[in-house]
C-alpha cells in the first residue's frame, strides 16, 4: 500500500498526497486472466472494501493494513 506523505485539512476538505507506486493500469492487466479469475479478484476486492467501510470515519490510523488483516 502507498504511504501518505501529507494529509491536510483545507476548508471543509481533506487533501492527501501519497507515495508513487509503480505499476500498470488494471484494465491492461486484468484482461490477461480468465473471466472466472477476474470474477474471483472482484469478489476479493469487494471483501476488502467492505472491511474498509466498517472503519469509523472519526478513527485515525496511519496503517490501514492493521484493520484489513
Amino acid at each position: 500500500m502507498c504511504k501518505p506523505i501529507s494529509i491536510e485539512l483545507c476548508d471543509d476538505e481533506v487533501h492527501s498526497l501519497h507515495e508513487w507506486i509503480d505499476g500498470r493500469d488494471a484494465i491492461d492487466s486484468i484482461l490477461a486472466y480468465s473471466e472466472n479469475q477476474q470474477y474471483t479478484y472482484g469478489v476479493e476486492a469487494g471483501k476488502i472494501l467492505r472491511k474498509i467501510h466498517t472503519i469509523p470515519a472519526t478513527e485515525v490510523c496511519e496503517d490501514w493494513e492493521i484493520f484489513l488483516i
